[in-house]
């Protein structure tokens, strides 16, 4: 789908940051940072080929704070706010994607969310989940923090790592954007 999104603005939250990595994956070099960024970039792209103004904050040189990341989206007057996070376990057994949220507002971007990330990994949609996490509880703006796969699972991590699978997630995020404003 390509719906228009033109003028909407959507700050894009790449989780953790050159600084601070995240979860390690199965290659030492390529982690939870390096595929959020990727996906964070092709959904940069994917939302401003569809006409929204996109924001995203520099955690290539710089380790922004929970808070500098709510401040900078409420500064930009976002009117969607995602955050892209892989998620990790103990047990390498944990697959899948799932999406947290924590105003009622917010419930329908994270469900579409999972539901089309799941689909274009070609992995399990785990849901959408109440997450009480500092960049979810504005009342601003509908706020979701994603979890794409599992980087600590082989299966979802050697996907999560492959820049064809990186592009459909981004292009299922923006659906998922779009398909929640639409529905609004």
């Amino acid at each position: 789908g390509t719906s228009s999104l033109s003028g909407v603005p959507i700050v894009v939250d790449v989780g953790h940051s050159a600084l601070g990595v995240g979860a390690l994956g199965f290659l030492s070099d390529y982690g939870e940072y390096e595929i959020n960024l990727a996906v964070g970039k092709y959904l940069k792209s994917e939302l401003q080929s569809r006409g929204a103004t996109v924001y995203m904050m520099d955690t290539v040189n710089q380790r922004p704070s929970l808070e500098d990341r709510v401040a900078y989206a409420s500064g930009k007057d976002a009117l969607i706010f995602v955050s892209v996070h892989c998620n990790s376990a103990t047990s390498s057994t944990g697959y899948g994607t799932e999406c947290f949220y924590f105003t009622r507002f917010s419930q329908g971007l994270a469900s579409c969310y999972s539901s089309g990330v799941a689909s274009a990994l070609g992995t399990k949609n785990r849901g959408d989940m109440i997450g009480r996490y500092y960049v979810t509880r504005t009342q601003e703006y509908p706020s979701v923090l994603g979890e794409l796969g599992f980087v600590s699972n082989e299966s979802d991590y050697y996907k999560l790592i492959k820049n064809s699978y990186q592009r459909d997630i981004a292009e299922a995020i923006a659906n998922a954007i779009a398909n929640y404003l639409y529905s609004v």
